[in-house]
């Protein structure tokens, strides 16, 4: 997760939110989604964080394809 967290950061530096955001939950790839909070399942609050920002993310994306569009 701290790849994940630290390339959102390095992104936010020079974007917006919905155009920084990166990784599987922008692309509506629910299989990477489920594989990473399968290998969470020993850390159940590690593995609601991830969900918690997996949905957000996602609810960021289609703002973003729209804008592209």
């Amino acid at each position: 997760m701290t790849t994940l967290l630290a390339g959102a950061v390095n992104n936010l530096r020079d974007l917006e939110p919905a155009d920084a955001i990166t990784g599987p939950a922008s692309r509506g790839d629910q299989g990477t989604i489920q594989r990473h909070l399968d290998a969470l399942k020993h850390d159940p609050e590690l593995q609601r964080l991830y969900q918690l920002l997996a949905d957000r993310t996602k609810a960021l994306a289609p703002k973003q394809k729209e804008d592209a569009a």
